[in-house]
C-alpha cells in the first residue's frame, strides 16, 4: 500500500515537471526562429558586383569527346585566362575566356599531335579559342545559364554555358584580393566548327546529339568593384584607442558611424546577387578610420 502511494506521488510530480518545462521550451524556440533556407541561398547566388580575373594556375577546362560512337576520350586544356564580370544588372554580367588550343592534353603524345594538326584544331592557324558571353538568367536555385559565343577553328557558334557560383574562399590572407570559385558545363558538336571531318562518320555515326562535353572549374580574384578602378585589397579592422577627453565624440558616436556604414553597404534581401555585411568573413569587412580627435 505504501509503495502504491509513493508511486502515485511520483507520477503527479513528473506530470507537474512536464507542464512547467513546456512553456520555457516554447519560449526558447520563439526567441531563436529558424531562418528561411531559401533567403540564405539567394544571397550567395552570385558574388558581389565587380571584375574577377581568372587564375590560370587554379582553373581547368576539361572535355570528353565521343570515340567510335560508344567510347569517350577525355582531355584538358592547360592554359586558360580571362575575366568574369558580375553586375546587379543581369544583362551586364559576362565572361571573356581565352584558351590556348595548343595546350591540349589527352595523356597520349601521338593523339595530342593529331589533335593539333589541320585535321582537328589546326593550332598553327588557329592558336586560341575564345568564349565570350553577356547576360545571365537563373535556371533554378544557384544554377544559371549564359548564351556564350564560342569561337573555334575560325567559326563562331552560340554554345550556352550552365554554371554555378561555388562561393568565396574563407581563408584569404590580409593584403590579398577576395577569391571566388565557379563551376560550368557546356556541350556542342565538333562538326559545327569544321573539326574532325576526316573521322566524324566513323567516330559519331548518325547521332544528332552533342558529341563533345565541356567542364570548366575556375578560381578568380576580385580586381575591382563596380564603379571602382583600383584592385580590392583585404583590410582588417584594427582596434584604436578612443580618447575620453571632454568634448570627444566617444564610443557612442563611433558605433553610430559603424552602423551608418553598414547600412550603406548592405543590400536589400530581395537582391538576387549579393548581400554585403560588416560581419566575417574577413574579405567583407570594411576599415573605418576613427576621427583624429579620438586617436593618440
Amino acid at each position: 500500500m505504501i509503495f502504491k502511494q509513493s508511486f502515485h506521488l511520483f507520477e503527479i510530480g513528473a506530470l507537474l515537471l512536464t507542464i512547467c518545462a513546456e512553456p520555457s521550451t516554447s519560449a526558447a524556440a520563439a526567441s531563436h526562429p529558424a531562418k528561411p533556407a531559401q533567403k540564405r541561398a539567394a544571397s550567395q547566388a552570385l558574388p558581389s558586383p565587380g571584375t574577377y580575373e581568372i587564375d590560370p594556375d587554379h582553373s581547368f577546362a576539361y572535355f570528353g569527346a565521343r570515340h567510335h560512337v560508344v567510347g569517350l576520350v577525355r582531355g584538358r586544356f592547360d592554359k586558360i585566362a580571362g575575366t568574369i564580370t558580375v553586375s546587379q544588372d543581369l544583362a551586364a554580367c559576362g565572361v571573356d575566356i581565352t584558351i590556348n588550343a595548343s595546350s591540349i592534353s589527352t595523356q597520349n603524345t601521338e593523339r595530342d599531335e593529331d589533335l593539333r594538326s589541320p585535321f582537328y584544331f589546326d593550332v598553327s592557324k588557329f592558336p586560341t579559342m575564345k568564349y565570350h558571353g553577356r547576360g545571365v538568367r537563373r535556371v533554378s536555385g544557384s544554377s544559371w545559364t549564359m548564351d556564350c559565343a564560342l569561337t573555334l577553328h575560325g567559326v563562331t557558334k552560340v554554345v550556352p554555358l550552365k554554371f554555378a557560383f561555388n562561393g568565396w574562399f574563407p581563408d584569404i590572407q590580409p593584403g590579398k584580393p577576395a577569391r571566388v570559385a565557379f563551376h560550368g558545363s557546356a556541350a556542342t558538336k565538333r562538326a559545327d566548327f569544321g573539326i574532325g571531318a576526316r573521322d566524324n562518320a566513323a567516330e559519331l555515326g548518325a547521332s544528332p546529339a552533342p558529341d563533345v562535353e565541356i567542364e570548366i572549374d575556375v578560381e578568380a580574384d576580385q580586381t575591382s568593384r563596380v564603379g571602382e578602378g583600383a584592385p580590392i585589397q583585404i583590410q582588417t579592422l584594427r582596434a584604436q584607442k578612443i580618447s575620453s577627453k571632454p568634448g570627444s565624440a566617444g564610443p557612442t558616436a563611433c558605433c553610430a558611424t559603424m552602423q551608418a556604414a553598414r547600412s550603406s553597404l548592405e543590400t536589400s534581401d530581395e537582391s538576387p546577387l549579393y548581400a554585403w555585411s560588416l560581419k566575417p568573413p574577413a574579405y567583407r569587412q570594411a576599415t573605418l578610420p576613427l576621427p583624429s580627435s579620438r586617436m593618440r
